[in-house]
């Protein structure tokens, strides 16, 4: 009866490695960064402001923020309001880190009847 026993705690312990040697890449897989952009004119949030992120591009909301996911290293970002203004800040990331970048585009990215 032992030898059963013996059996099925080796059949356990290889199934378990088995299970860990196969997950051991996502182990050392990095996380993807993420960097948001916030684009307002006079402190009020610019919805439809161009935005880029190296190769990337995306478009503000409501809120005025584009949100980019990225690898760690270093990125252009660049911001251009629908009415005009415009901006280009560096960034460096890490992985799995969250980081905010805030362009002022200032009263030129306002529309001439003073609103978004």
């Amino acid at each position: 009866m032992s030898s059963k026993f013996k059996y099925l705690f080796i059949a356990i312990i290889a199934t378990g490695l088995m299970f860990c040697l196969a997950n051991l890449g996502s182990a050392f897989e990095e996380k993807p960064a993420s960097i948001q952009v916030v684009v307002s004119g006079l402190g009020n949030p610019l919805e439809h402001a161009e935005v880029t992120c190296g190769e990337d591009s995306a478009t503000t909301g409501k809120n005025g923020v584009a949100t980019f996911q990225v690898t760690k290293g270093a990125y252009t970002l660049t911001a251009s309001g629908p009415h005009g203004g415009e901006g280009s800040k560096e960034v460096r990331v890490n992985p799995g880190e969250i980081v905010q970048v805030t362009f002022e585009l200032g009263a030129g990215a306002l529309h001439a009847s003073g609103g978004h």
